[in-house]
């Protein structure tokens, strides 16, 4: 009796070892299909981020030549006298400055990157997932 029961678990511990490696190869298939999934995402949001960067630094550009034109014609227009003309460009300049600079601040922070990237949504799901 004792042959058979250790012939009976050496098939049954084959049989095991063998599901194993079944679920062992189908797992790492399943992995790498994640992962794919993952990167292509992240080519996606590489794309489309490297166009938007594109596009915005056109419109700025063209803003800017707007803006400076528009200023130009402004100063040759007034009937002000040179000083009173320099201040005032003076003051536009240092408004304008201070503006991108705050906007600049605000839109680069870590917490805006984080938020607007999707990142927290992410976090968030992950944490609420590790709960149950």
């Amino acid at each position: 009796m004792s042959l058979l029961t250790q012939f009976l678990k050496a098939l049954l511990a084959g049989m095991a070892l063998e599901k194993l490696d079944t679920c062992r190869r189908t797992t790492f298939r399943l992995a790498r299909i994640e992962l794919a999934r993952i990167y292509l995402q992240c080519v996606i949001v590489a794309r489309n981020s490297a166009s938007s960067m594109i596009r915005i630094s056109l419109m700025v550009g063209m803003m800017a030549m707007g803006l400076l034109l528009l200023h130009a014609a402004l100063f040759m227009l007034l009937p002000w006298s040179l000083q009173v003309k320099a201040f005032l460009i003076l003051g536009l300049g240092a408004i304008y400055t201070l503006t991108a600079g705050i906007v600049i601040g605000v839109e680069s922070s870590d917490k805006s990157w984080i938020k607007n990237s999707g990142a927290q949504a992410l976090l968030e799901e992950a944490l609420a997932s590790k709960k149950k």
